[in-house]
């Protein structure tokens, strides 16, 4: 029912902090990562099939790939069973060190000349 509180023009998604879920599990699983950056690129659309109200079965692919600072995480989706359909990416995310120091301590906002 919860879901039902997300629609964008009538289209259910599943909610930008569900993302963010997975991408902190993510960290956790790795033991020692924070999530630096999350970029949010494109709606996880949850159909229905028509006859029935629940949403379609989606596959969900969380890729990670070595970086030197840690992590990068590609977030994708494609319905289940549509083996020939390309992998819908939803967001990435920067994954580093839970020692190394933030980047927002470093940051001066507004910046200098700002108007």
């Amino acid at each position: 029912a919860w879901l039902a509180d997300h629609q964008i023009f009538g289209v259910t998604v599943l909610p930008g902090s569900a993302l963010l879920e997975l991408c902190l599990e993510a960290t956790r699983h790795l033991g020692g990562l924070r999530l630096d950056d999350l970029t949010l690129l494109a709606p996880l659309v949850l159909e229905t099939d028509g006859a029935n109200s629940a949403p379609s079965a989606r596959l969900l692919q969380l890729y990670l790939h070595p970086t030197r600072e840690g992590y990068e995480l590609k977030l994708r989706s494609r319905g289940e069973g549509e083996q020939e359909q390309a992998w819908i990416l939803h967001a990435t995310a920067s994954l580093i060190s839970a020692h190394s120091q933030p980047p927002s301590a470093q940051i001066v906002w507004p910046p200098h000349g700002a108007e």
